[in-house]
């Protein structure tokens, strides 16, 4: 029974109690979290530091302009136009709103400890029915602004992303690829049990069923942003099964003659290279594992040296590489001794593509392995500090960098003519990572979606 279902049948019975007992519609509409209205007029966020262009280069003592919900101007020396609504941040940052660059928004956070029981059901289908307002809400108030989820129900995310758009919601914007492309003894069949015939899930068997499948996601009004494809190989001792090459290929090559990028959830460097070779523009997760070792050794295997090559290829085709750090190591405060060696490896291999001049993007895979939607990409971010990435580095690969992987010149950098999805920090994070934990304001399109600023 695919999510959906289980929404409009067990979610009416599970959920739907819930709701009868907190006031039914009443309920609903109260607790969804809906949107605000436009912006409209002239706004002057006056006497901070602008992180502007897509090098987040700093402007001392500036003024930014917005009106009706895009950025006009940002300097230092600015008229403030008569009339014009102004936010005084002294000492604070103003940089462009975060990109999560791989959520599963159809996946509300379940504790990885406890799992989820029969008794939290009810409450998991009224959060699916009402479309995550706590998981919008929790990502605007870190400064996510921008999500592209990876894996879920077409229909759902569909209707996410269309009332976000219109202001029935309130939330980041909404970036998707639907369903994955797998096989019937891949990854998340074979791994959690999740049935083939779920509306998450696509099988592409052949090349002709690829260019179809592709078709299906990729024409009409609204279609997906992406497409997302496990190419992920047995270990030892874990039977998985990859697509074939030439299904790679067709993937690719449909994908591309409508204007559409793909991206590969990877697992071994076998893996990866075949999705790199087939032509893909990004590549999900830093795991670079054996083929031939055990899943149980994991640590001593992961992270091995990349192909011979590859780190050109990727470079000069312009693949993305979004390590997700924090499902590879978990958080680097946190560490134990026993992962040191695995850590050192990740960290080096993610050097390596950075300085051979691969795109560094930044996602958390909330809510994966319980990684909360808006904090878990301010921990990845700080992560790939920890790495080794400079500030900078770090923060464009969850702002401009980001945003040219989504192929977006809307979001993602701080000048004008660009939407004013903006966040204002109290705190330097090009000298400091710690400073995208003090979000002072956030604004979607201009209008003040999370915090406050007094206004002069």
């Amino acid at each position: 029974m695919t999510r959906r279902r289980l929404l409009w049948a067990g979610g009416i019975l599970a959920g739907g109690a819930v709701a009868v007992a907190a006031g039914g519609a009443t309920a609903y509409n109260l607790t969804r979290f809906p949107g605000g209205e436009a912006h409209s007029g002239w706004l002057a966020l006056r006497g901070l530091t602008a992180l502007t262009g897509p090098d987040l280069e700093p402007v001392a003592d500036a003024i930014v302009l917005v009106r009706d919900g895009r950025i006009v101007d940002a300097g230092s020396r600015l008229e403030i136009p008569d009339g014009a609504a102004i936010l005084d941040a002294p000492g604070a940052t103003v940089l462009p709103g975060l990109i999560d660059m791989h959520t599963h928004l159809g996946f509300p956070p379940i504790d990885p400890d406890g799992g989820l029981g029969l008794s939290d059901l009810p409450g998991y289908y009224w959060d699916m029915a009402r479309y995550l307002p706590g998981g919008r809400r929790d990502l605007l108030a870190h400064g996510v602004t921008a999500v592209r989820s990876l894996g879920d129900e077409l229909t759902w995310v569909h209707e996410l992303r269309q009332q976000v758009e219109n202001g029935t919601l309130e939330g980041p914007r909404v970036f998707f690829a639907g369903p994955t492309l797998t096989t019937p003894g891949g990854h998340p069949i074979s791994t959690f049990d999740v049935p083939a015939d779920s509306e998450g899930i696509r099988l592409p068997g052949n090349p002709a069923q690829a260019q179809a499948i592709v078709a299906e996601l990729c024409e009409g009004d609204d279609r997906v942003d992406v497409i997302k494809v496990i190419q992920e190989s047995r270990t030892a001792d874990r039977p998985l099964t990859p697509h074939e090459p030439e299904v790679l290929a067709a993937i690719a090559a449909a994908a591309h003659d409508l204007g559409v990028p793909v991206t590969a959830h990877c697992g071994t460097v076998t893996d990866l290279a075949q999705a790199v070779g087939a032509g893909f523009d990004g590549i999900e997760h830093l795991s670079l594992r054996d083929p031939t070792a055990p899943w149980d050794e994991v640590l001593r295997t992961a992270a091995m040296g990349w192909p011979e090559g590859l780190l050109d290829q990727m470079a000069a085709g312009g693949v993305a590489l979004d390590p997700t750090l924090l499902v590879e190591l978990g958080d680097p405060a946190d560490q134990p001794p026993e992962r040191a060696h695995l850590a050192e490896r990740v960290y080096s291999r993610l050097l390596e593509a950075h300085r051979a001049g691969v795109a560094i993007i930044a996602g958390s895979d909330a809510a994966v392995n319980g990684i909360g939607f808006g904090s878990g990409l301010v921990r990845e971010v700080r992560a790939l500090g920890a790495a080794g990435l400079d500030n900078r580095a770090a923060l464009r690969a969850a702002t401009s960098r980001a945003a040219a992987a989504l192929r977006s010149d809307q979001i993602g950098v701080l000048e004008p003519g660009r939407v004013a999805d903006l966040v204002v920090l109290d705190g330097d994070p090009l000298a400091d990572l710690g400073a995208l934990q003090h979000v002072m304001v956030v604004l979607r399109e201009g209008r003040v979606v999370s915090g406050e600023i007094a206004a002069a």
